[in-house]
């Protein structure tokens, strides 16, 4: 129980740092989506392999519909980290932190399900959290832009959670390895383009792009699946709220990233919804 916790708050801090590594590399954003999703990918694949976890094979309708949702996971994490060259990586997380309320809307919309009034109350919050995070007489268009990049993202991510519900039963190494490479491959063709057919750089480059591949992506990724099988999921919920908190504690420390009053009242506001919701969700499966 207690290597799975560890496991789970290591990958959780894996993608806290993600911000700060992505604003420093001075690498594309669809460079790092690249290389991160096919490193990140083949690892996956690898240790599936090797520790021969799963037997059971998904079949051609099951892989296409992982290479779709794969290639939504790209899309998303190019919008992401351009989110955090035209914001800062503590705002950009938490408002990439929205997609469980944007998933409220999808199940009205899309599933006809009934909303609750708690759920309601939090939606409000996580809106009104997000108008005092833009509530700064410094911002500018190129904010906005980054505010707009980080809900997109957001979007684009509740997207992939809904989707893959239909994927509850494919084995979840190997879903997760098409997906990641996916994500990797389908930008792949614009990223050679991009560069003239030649890959050429530094060796903190190179250095930047492997670490991100093999420990943000792949041994981040392994951790979180093997955690989740064996944590409970209010232990999960809990855990989870160490990457947006350490996002921004490492821009804090890191990139010397401040935040005005009103903002930091509008980044407790947005985890304050999200930790009534995830309680009011435990809640409401223990019935």
């Amino acid at each position: 129980m207690i290597k799975d916790k560890l496991m789970l708050i290591v990958a959780m801090l894996l993608f806290g740092s993600l911000g700060v590594i992505v604003t420093n590399s001075n690498l594309l954003s669809t460079e790092i989506t690249m290389f991160r999703g096919i490193i990140g990918g083949l690892f996956v694949f690898l240790f599936a392999r090797i520790t021969k976890k799963e037997t059971r094979k998904s079949t051609l309708k099951e892989k296409m519909f992982s290479i779709a949702i794969g290639v939504l996971i790209g899309i998303n994490w190019i919008f992401l980290f351009e989110a955090y060259k035209y914001l800062s990586v503590s705002l950009a997380t938490i408002l990439y932190y929205m997609a469980p309320f944007i998933l409220i809307i999808y199940g009205i919309v899309l599933f006809k399900e009934k909303i609750k009034l708690v759920q309601i109350i939090c939606l409000l919050l996580a809106i009104i959290g997000v108008y005092f995070i833009m509530d700064n007489p410094l911002f500018g268009s190129t904010q906005y832009i980054g505010v707009v990049f980080a809900l997109v993202a957001a979007i684009i991510y509740a997207s992939v959670v809904s989707v893959n519900k239909f994927l509850s039963d494919v084995p979840v190494f190997e879903k997760v390895g098409i997906q990641l490479l996916s994500a990797g491959m389908f930008i792949a063709p614009y990223v050679a383009i991009q560069n003239n057919f030649s890959f050429s750089y530094t060796n903190d480059q190179w250095f930047t792009l492997l670490m991100l591949g093999v420990l943000h992506t792949g041994i981040a990724y392994t951790f979180v699946y093997i955690a989740i099988t064996r944590l409970k999921s209010s232990t999960i919920a809990i855990m989870s709220y160490v990457d947006p908190l350490s996002a921004v504690l490492f821009a804090f420390l890191l990139l010397q990233e401040r935040l005005y009053f009103i903002q930091w009242l509008g980044v407790i506001i947005i985890m304050m919804a999200l930790s009534i919701h995830e309680r009011f969700i435990l809640s409401f499966k223990k019935r």
